[in-house]
């Protein structure tokens, strides 16, 4: 887009207008401007990818805890599965052994 608005604005300024050759010179600063340009363009691009680079290394990060967490998580949540079922288990026990005291009480 900025080289059409160049090329335009010596277009429109009769440069190229009528036959007239462009001299070397202006085609030189042209040049110098667009490279200058360029660099700045690439300097900002590689800035934004530095920045990129840093924010994947950090979500990787997150990642790689959430994951542990996750799997913690994971083997908490059998564990504390296994001790419910035993602890039912000894609740219906228990409860059976009342039940049982009771019917011996009653007699």
């Amino acid at each position: 887009m900025f080289l059409y608005l160049i090329l335009y604005d010596i277009i429109d300024k009769g440069s190229l207008k009528g036959g007239i050759v462009m001299d070397d010179n202006r085609v030189a600063v042209i040049l110098e401007d667009l490279r200058s340009q360029f660099k700045v363009f690439g300097e900002g691009l590689q800035m934004v990818n530095d920045k990129i680079d840093r924010v994947e290394q950090k979500v990787d990060q997150v990642e790689q805890k959430l994951d542990a967490h996750i799997e913690q998580n994971q083997r908490d949540f059998e564990q504390n599965r296994q001790e419910h079922k035993q602890l039912m288990q000894m609740i219906n026990e228990l409860d059976n052994e009342v039940q049982v005291v009771g019917h011996v009480n009653n007699r």
